[in-house]
């Protein structure tokens, strides 16, 4: 599930998420628009505050 899909089923924004995760929210939406690739750390971080909905391959754009 992309964090956009994730965000809208759950009814929270990408700066709700962010809090969940200790991030700025500008991180959420680089990554939730593909301009930016997250750490490990960040994918875990993600992972973790989705419960699993979210997981590492939602998060890596094809082709890297």
């Amino acid at each position: 599930m992309t964090i956009k899909a994730y965000c809208e089923k759950e009814k929270i924004s990408y700066a709700e998420l962010a809090r969940r995760c200790d991030v700025d929210p500008s991180t959420i939406h680089r990554l939730s628009t593909g301009t930016r690739v997250g750490s490990v750390d960040m994918l875990i971080k993600i992972k973790k505050a989705t419960k699993g909905k979210v997981t590492y391959n939602d998060l890596i754009p094809e082709g890297t």
